[in-house]
């Protein structure tokens, strides 16, 4: 594995210094009509200190927090067993490797922003499977500073990430978020049949 220190460890920092919201957001929690019945192989990309893992866990399903961050994995692993419920922790560098092997009912991306990986989840989705996407966005370009501008989505590349995903949306919005900052969000689901 090709863990970028200086990623990981700026992760680590941040989160033990703010552990993060312990409840799932408000979007994510109104997603839950769409979600596979329980238990649904679930995975949360770069789910951090587990505010949407835990939560999943508590609703029955499989759950797989995939984080780059000890610290947050620690965190999660905690919040669930102060909570009764299981979800299975892996440390990974996303952007080196990539998500995790297998099929699953409902990825999960909340805050998290790799093109190529989001593209790759339409593979990685089970026959019916869902994603669940949210990233936070700038209304166009020039609003964007250099800083961020690889971690934010502009309203351009909504319609391109749809068509290369090629799933079924279910949702499609800009919407705003806990704090006040646009964001888009998409559930879509993989055909039974593929």
């Amino acid at each position: 594995m090709r863990i970028s220190k200086e990623v990981a460890i700026h992760w680590d920092r941040r989160w033990a210094n703010d552990p993060g919201r312990d409840n799932p957001s408000r979007f994510v929690e109104g997603a839950a009509d769409y979600f596979p019945p329980p238990p649904a192989r679930v995975v949360d990309i770069a789910g951090g200190t587990g505010r949407h893992s835990v939560w999943l866990a508590e609703l029955g399903n499989e759950v797989t927090l995939v984080d780059i961050s000890q610290v947050a994995l620690g965190i999660a692993q905690s919040r669930a067993s102060d909570r009764g419920v299981e979800v299975m922790t892996v440390w990974r560098d996303l952007e080196a490797d990539g998500l995790l092997p297998g099929e699953w009912d409902m990825v999960l991306i909340h805050y998290y922003l790799d093109r190529n990986l989001l593209i790759a989840t339409k593979k990685a989705l089970a026959p019916g499977g869902l994603l669940v996407f949210c990233q936070p966005m700038e209304l166009n370009r020039d609003a964007c500073d250099a800083t961020n501008s690889h971690f934010v989505l502009v309203w351009g590349e909504l319609a391109e990430i749809t068509a290369e995903l090629d799933l079924e949306v279910l949702v499609q919005e800009v919407g705003w978020s806990e704090s006040g900052r646009p964001e888009f969000r998409l559930i879509a689901r993989r055909a039974s049949c593929q």
